[in-house]
């Protein structure tokens, strides 16, 4: 009866532990995520406004008119 018993309270504990680990997994993702997410984004918009500082400080091309050469 105490094997029983021992192998029971073993299984549950094992059932507990692994239950604690697959509804802790999904938050584990989450923690590694959305600083990453943050980071990327944060990159992603300095480089968008690197790219049009870079735009506007470039020389700009006058428009084209077909009038010197056409008459």
């Amino acid at each position: 009866m105490t094997l029983i018993s021992t192998l029971t309270g073993v299984t549950a504990s094992l059932a507990a532990v692994a239950a604690g680990f697959l509804l802790g997994l999904p938050l584990l993702a989450l923690a590694l995520i959305y600083p990453v997410a943050g980071v990327l984004g944060c990159t992603a918009c300095q480089w968008a406004l690197e790219q049009r500082e870079r735009l506007a400080a470039r020389p700009q091309l006058a428009y084209y008119s077909p009038r010197p050469y056409f008459g």
